[in-house]
């Protein structure tokens, strides 16, 4: 998810929010139930609760793709430098190879 893409998110999730409370608002005022509109925001609350999560996750993931990747080129620039040992042995055992 980009910058934008989250700022957007956010906005989207702020206004719905702020019109379910508004609404939740004007029926208690008017003694009417608010059962409904009560579980809609939990419902939505909910719903904000899992993207963060997913969010959390993505994050999680990808410093540890980070690592594997910084670990893989490690691994490399070792295979690199024991090659380069090895091209240069001028053992005998070496050279019968």
């Amino acid at each position: 998810m980009t910058l934008f893409q989250n700022q957007v998110y956010e906005a989207n999730f702020n206004y719905i929010g702020q019109a379910l409370i508004k609404a939740y608002d004007t029926k208690k005022e008017n003694n009417e139930s608010t059962t409904e509109l009560s579980n809609l925001i939990k419902c939505v609350n909910e719903m904000h609760m899992f993207v963060v999560g997913l969010k959390n996750e993505v994050q999680v993931l990808d410093f540890k793709l980070k690592i594997a990747e910084g670990d893989k080129l490690r691994a490399i620039e070792r295979a690199r430098k024991s090659e380069k040992l090895l091209e240069n042995d001028t053992t005998i055992r070496r050279k019968e190879l």
